[in-house]
């Protein structure tokens, strides 16, 4: 059966991941001279099949909204400590399939990753094997793309969302201080702080500093923090705003310059949305 084309939305969405919020704007964060996320930030995406799966229309609208890795069940029970970086995996339903998802569901890492089936024949007794093995869903084929875009979407801002709360759950001081346990982390918060009112400063100069690559920066903030490089910047760059704030009798708009920030107007907006407050708060304290 041959899916056709027409059965997928042209529905496209943003290349932005994290927040869900983000997924429905295109606009460019530029206003602060750190540069918007890249493709880095769509979610990984390891779709695991038969030849026609992986030549399908299907696997070229997930390339449009997910970082995607291809091959077949064989590949992936050989190397399948290329899995570990996934968001998610979705596996082509059938009997070699199921013996991969239990070996996936087995592992202590690997099956924290959701695992979704897809299946082009109606076969109750497989699709229950499925879901029995822990798999979120199993989608027949063909489907509306938007769909199944969607439902994926949901159960990783689902689960990002759970993570950054058991990170701030289990880090409070380490959140409220902005000293972490991890080198890396602090290594970073220390560059950062170096190049403080460097408006243009990015996340590949942090890369560059620490002698890592983007993705790896990436990652390890992200696995570390919760956020995102270019948001873990952010975050250094008010948080060191605030002590400015409440130590000397500069105004809002020189620490927002001092700080890397090229309008007060925005600086001030970032400032309320992460500590829930705006910077006049603090001189009115001071007051």
């Amino acid at each position: 059966m041959k899916i056709q084309e027409d059965i997928f939305s042209r529905v496209r969405i943003s290349k932005r991941f994290i927040p869900l919020r983000s997924i429905f704007s295109e606009k460019k964060d530029t206003t602060n001279g750190i540069e918007p996320d890249t493709a880095i930030d769509k979610p990984n995406m390891v779709l695991i099949g038969d030849e026609y799966l992986l030549q399908s229309d299907f696997k070229m609208q997930l390339s449009k909204d997910f970082n995607l890795s291809m091959g077949s069940t064989e590949f992936y029970k050989v190397n399948f400590v290329e899995l570990q970086d996934a968001d998610v995996i979705v596996l082509d339903l059938s009997f070699n399939s199921l013996e991969l998802g239990r070996i996936i569901k087995a592992h202590p890492h690997i099956s924290r990753i959701p695992l979704l089936f897809t299946t082009l024949i109606n076969d109750s007794f497989k699709e229950l094997q499925g879901l029995k093995l822990g798999a979120i869903d199993v989608v027949s084929l063909p489907v509306n793309y938007s769909v199944f875009k969607y439902k994926i979407l949901n159960v990783l801002n689902h689960i990002s969302t759970n993570k950054i709360d058991e990170i701030n759950e289990a880090a409070t001081d380490e959140a409220e201080s902005g000293s972490y346990q991890d080198d890396f982390v602090n290594k970073a918060i220390t560059v950062i702080k170096d190049n403080i009112d460097k408006h243009d400063y990015c996340v590949a100069e942090l890369a560059d500093s620490l002698c890592v690559s983007y993705t790896m920066l990436y990652r390890k903030i992200k696995k570390q923090t919760g956020y995102t490089a270019k948001q873990f910047i952010r975050v250094q760059r008010l948080r060191i705003s605030e002590s400015m704030l409440k130590k000397s009798d500069k105004t809002i708009s020189e620490v927002a310059y001092m700080v890397g920030f090229t309008s007060p107007g925005y600086f001030s907006k970032c400032f309320s949305e992460h500590f829930g407050y705006l910077p006049s708060e603090i001189q009115r304290e001071a007051v």
